[in-house]
């Protein structure tokens, strides 16, 4: 069974004249009615798209794709045009409304740009347009930003406290707007927080760090002989991100939403540090009390927790260099 919101849901295609039709759960939008309008496309079965895995629920399907623009509605403002990477909008030079170039219908990453920035709620993707969208909050200042991010510690020591599973699920929640290549969002989560398997987990590493190839490898196996965990840290959870094996970007996406992860842990009241000692062995090794589904790699995992300890002043951090143009040498 997969991770919830990681399944891919049923696409019921039915043949229509020279399309194939999604067969859609979704409420018709007020004023809309899709057939009619010259410039909708549903998407066709086989697509460079279908093999995707959406994380948006029941809207976000695999194989269920419909695009269209209500010609009542558009007001030819060509904002759709500009903020489509795919060049999928073009203005209709006699009505001057938008049309979506058939030629290019395949290409769309379902991003959902397009209905963010439609000012009359004309495009429809997936049964939505900008109606049902929830606006954008104005962003927080440099020096707020700054301090959140400055403030992030790495946290090694926690209590024995477990968070709370809503806290989680609502930090996790907040990643679903993660940066993700090309929108294809293969990104699935898991967590551990039952501490027998924790500590199951623990046993099963030690023996790939018992023959550590240098010393810093080997003292992990050395901790534990002294009865300090070094692996894990005592941590009451463990949080994988796994992404489909072969996904050519997928360990990437799980890097850049790990990353957001520790920011909005943080927000939270709960510490976090990557745990890099068990993605080095579930790199090359089966490690059975991950219990990841069939087909899927970890390819980051975060230990969190509430810090046992308090981080009271920032610890300096040089700037990293930076080189413009022709320059070349640090």
């Amino acid at each position: 069974p997969r991770p919830h919101g990681c399944r891919p849901a049923h696409s019921g295609l039915t043949r229509t004249e020279n399309t194939a039709e999604v067969a859609s759960p979704q409420r018709p939008l007020p004023g809309t009615d899709a057939r009619k309008s010259a410039t909708s496309f549903p998407r066709k079965a086989g697509g460079m798209n279908t093999a995707r895995f959406r994380l948006s629920g029941d809207r976000m399907k695999k194989n269920s794709f419909f695009l269209s623009i209500n010609p009542e509605r558009c007001i030819g403002c060509g904002l759709c045009e500009k903020a489509c990477r795919r060049f999928i909008f073009e203005k209709d030079p006699v009505t001057g409304s938008m049309n979506i170039r058939k030629d290019k219908i395949e290409l769309c990453m379902h991003c959902g740009h397009c209905l963010s920035v439609c000012p009359s709620f004309a495009v429809s993707l997936d049964g939505l347009t900008g109606e049902h969208l929830p606006e954008a909050a104005p962003c927080p200042s440099s020096s707020q930003l700054a301090d959140l991010l400055r403030g992030r510690r790495s946290t090694g020591c926690f209590s024995r406290r477990k968070p709370e599973r809503k806290l989680l699920l609502e930090a996790l929640a907040d990643t679903a707007s993660a940066p993700s290549a090309s929108n294809m969002r293969t990104l699935c989560w898991k967590i551990i927080d039952d501490p027998e398997r924790l500590e199951r987990l623990r046993k099963e590493l030690l023996p790939y760090y018992e023959q550590g190839g240098t010393k810093r490898l080997r003292s992990h196996y050395d901790n534990a002989v002294e009865g300090r965990d070094s692996l894990l840290r005592g941590a009451p959870c463990l949080i994988v991100a796994m992404a489909p094996v072969g996904a050519p970007w997928g360990p990437t996406d799980c890097a850049i939403a790990i990353t957001q992860l520790e920011l909005t842990l943080l927000t939270r009241g709960i510490g976090s540090c990557w745990a890099g000692s068990v993605i080095q062995i579930a790199r090359d090794h089966y490690l059975k009390e991950l219990r990841l589904p069939e087909g899927y790699a970890a390819s980051g995992a975060l230990m969190a927790g509430y810090p046992a300890i308090r981080y009271r002043r920032l610890p300096p951090r040089e700037h990293p260099p930076v080189l413009f143009n022709d320059d070349n040498t640090l």
